[in-house]
């Protein structure tokens, strides 16, 4: 109800605009339609007329003829023409967006119309269909998994080891290609570069609207599987080899830990190592003699080799090489309800198993984290609709199971039982089965000395249909605003849901999408939720204070209904979809991180948390790197690196693209290097093309970035 104009100027956090036109019945207000006749035609400009006519700033109303799975109409060329001969006031133009821009720019300049600016999301005058972003919630992490692995590995070791084979030059220490079956892409397969591009296609042929919201029928679903797990193979392939390129130019008999986040950065690792006549390793220590303690991964072992997890510190965008000390290692597991280290206090609650977090030294304990709590849905693959009434389970059918299952000086892990009874479907399209089935749920939550992050893995056998899982997390704080990472920032949004009444096309809900945190804070401090591919959350406004719900997974069985009350008509066809219940094992990994202040100080964390660290053993190294590098030296307050990789179509060495953006509110400075020095470092756009030169200062790409810019540079390696 905000938008009183169709067309305004759109003001992004850096102060660049774009000129929009709102489309306030959809983005398919022309049609499609039955078009028997010009009478039905002209009826229908009539209605588009009525309602854009007392929005409209011009004379040019845009009217999007067609929609969703909808053919063209080859009856409108001429419809068109019968109706402009009947119209004395107006002519309809058979045209495209280009036009109509060029059009709307001729009739009123952009500093006449309004400057609007943060998120549009209201489902006021059209569909906003917010229950995708918890439809088929394994989709949503298949997506996450492979542009972490395409985006943080594939891309930036591929580059790295190509940058440091040209740089050694005869030096170079090429180690054993892994054999594998004939591509079936020859040519992509000649090249990274074409193996990288194969696996983008892959994963962008899983990104059209109804593929990632999950709104589609079953096979449509079943035929993404593949696509993901190729993508997967194709960079799991890519980034295994860099590393085992990278690593053997390093010294022999080294434990190599990689880091594709900026630093240093202290965090648990793991790595399979060799038993040495029969003894375990204890520790692993740096080249400047800083001794890492390790403990057996449990489940892990065999007769020559074994799984160790230890906390290393790794320099950013770069490595670190470790040897291996043997010794005596005993068993981690412990009986007790509670871990603890220099950052947190976590205890299980023996009664129904949520958590306590107490942080030491500043008088904060938070209770009853982590309840995991389910409620009926009676919507379908588009939008949540509660049942009715509301029934919720938040509770186990009796008290867990716990113990820890690590208590060593790398990691402690409490290990959480429990079954919860789920009504097992819903009855009359509106209420909760009184028919109740187990779903088995396992809770795992680990912390590591100097992490300042409860990490949590939950899986559940659900057995039951048509309900959402979350898991609470109470804040205590009074606060009316949370805020969520997006797209190159964070937003915030208030808690209370707008003022709204049944003449709404869709009624308000208070989930929000995410990227890969949400946070509460007072001002003093606050707790983040931080997440490995769960876009939903919610902050509830309670009389305790805000609580954040994070969405695990929804089940329904339908790809669109006519008969629930949070959103009017039909998102689709009337089809059911037994598929998206979920059925089975489903299994969320995220991590509560407690900090001062407010997300600014914590958001490192969570981008740490999404995505881990990688070792690897390396047995042959010519040792002509040192115990430790980096590809790329990083230095400001806010700056997150979204892309570091070869230009598009580039396939030899010496050119690098790297890409970040400045995550705060206010503006920021700082500078950033390659370690191998460049001979000149242009500023270009988003398609890679040249927009000037960088200002360089000994050596480092000096930056000043508004709120939220994105800066691309391209480096050129010195010869």
């Amino acid at each position: 109800e905000s938008l009183k104009t169709t067309e305004f100027m759109w003001e992004s956090p850096d102060g660049s605009d774009v000129l929009v036109v709102h489309m306030p019945g959809g983005y398919g207000i022309g049609g499609p339609f039955p078009l028997e006749n010009d009478d039905q035609f002209e009826e229908r400009i009539g209605f588009i007329r009525e309602r854009l006519e007392p929005l409209a700033q011009t004379r040019t109303l845009l009217a999007m003829w067609g929609s969703d799975h909808v053919a063209p109409q080859p009856e409108l060329p001429g419809l068109v023409r019968e109706v402009n001969a009947r119209l004395p006031d107006a002519e309809v133009v058979q045209g495209g967006l280009t036009q109509v821009f060029d059009e709307v720019e001729a009739q009123v300049s952009r500093e006449e119309l309004e400057r609007r600016s943060g998120e549009f999301r209201s489902g006021q005058r059209a569909h906003l269909l917010p229950g995708v972003l918890s439809a088929r919630m394994w989709i949503k992490q298949a997506t996450f998994a492979n542009e972490q692995l395409l985006t943080r590995w594939a891309e930036p070791l591929t580059l790295w080891s190509g940058s440091l084979r040209q740089q050694l030059g005869e030096a170079w220490n090429e180690p054993p290609r892994v054999a594998g079956p004939p591509s079936p892409h020859p040519k992509e397969a000649k090249s990274e570069a074409g193996l990288i591009d194969r696996a983008w296609r892959l994963l962008l042929e899983n990104q059209p609207h109804d593929s990632i919201c999950g709104c589609s029928i079953d096979q449509t679903h079943d035929e993404m599987r593949p696509r993901f797990d190729q993508c997967e193979q194709v960079g799991e392939d890519l980034t295994q080899h860099a590393i085992r390129r990278i690593s053997a130019q390093g010294p022999a008999d080294r434990v190599f830990v990689f880091n594709p986040l900026p630093g240093p950065r202290t965090d648990y690792a793991t790595v399979v190592v060799p038993k040495e006549n029969g003894s375990l390793p204890v520790a692993l220590v740096d080249e400047d003699g800083r001794r890492y303690e390790c403990q057996l991964v449990e489940g892990e072992d065999a007769d020559d080799r074994t799984m160790v997890g230890f906390v290393p510190e790794v320099p950013g965008f770069g490595y670190r090489a470790f040897e291996v000390e043997h010794g005596e290692s005993s068993r981690t597991a412990s009986a007790t309800t509670r871990i603890e280290n220099d950052s947190s206090v976590v205890e299980a609650d023996p009664r129904d198993g949520t958590l306590s977090v107490e942080i030491p030294g500043t008088g904060v304990r938070w209770t009853g984290l982590n309840r995991l709590v389910d409620g009926g849905d009676r919507g379908d693959e588009y939008n949540y609709c509660a049942t009715d009434p509301e029934v919720f389970v938040d509770g186990p059918e009796s008290p867990p199971q716990i113990s820890v299952i690590e208590n060593g000086p790398a990691r402690q892990t409490l290990e959480i039982k429990m079954t919860y009874r789920l009504p097992a479907r819903l009855t009359s399209r509106r209420k909760r089965f009184s028919r109740t089935v187990a779903c088995p749920v396992r809770v795992v939550v680990s912390i590591s000395p100097g992490v300042p992050r409860i990490d949590i893995r939950t899986e559940i056998d659900n057995r039951a249909e048509d309900h959402r899982l979350r898991a609470y997390f109470p804040t205590n704080m009074k606060v009316d605003r949370a805020s969520a990472e997006m797209h190159f920032g964070v937003v915030e949004r208030p808690l209370a849901l707008p003022e709204h009444n049944d003449t709404w096309s869709e009624q308000p809900v208070g989930t929000h999408p995410q990227k890969t945190f949400c946070d509460v804070s007072d001002g003093h401090g606050g707790m983040m939720i931080a997440n490995r591919g769960l876009p939903e959350y919610e902050v509830l406004d309670t009389v305790d204070g805000a609580t954040i719900a994070l969405t695990l997974f929804r089940s329904v069985g339908w790809l669109s209904r006519f008969d629930f009350p949070s959103r009017k008509g039909g998102a689709g066809p009337n089809l059911e979809t037994p598929g998206a219940q979920l059925l089975g094992v489903n299994v969320a990994e995220y991590s509560i991180i407690p900090h001062r202040e407010g997300w600014e100080n914590a958001y490192e964390q969570a981008h740490r948390f999404a995505a881990p660290m990688r070792a690897r053993w390396n047995r042959q190294g010519s040792g002509v790197l040192p115990g430790a590098g980096s590809l790329v030296e990083l230095e400001g307050d806010g700056l997150v690196v979204s892309a570091l990789k070869r230009p598009e179509g580039v396939d030899q060495d010496g050119e690098t693209i790297l890409r970040l953006y400045n995550i705060l509110d206010v503006a920021t400075e700082g500078r950033v290097r390659l370690t191998e020095p460049s001979s000149r470092v242009d500023v270009v756009d988003m398609k890679e093309e040249l927009l000037g030169p960088a200002t360089v200062e000994d050596g480092w790409a000096q930056l000043a970035l508004k709120p939220n810019e994105i800066v691309t540079l391209r480096f050129e390696a010195s010869s």
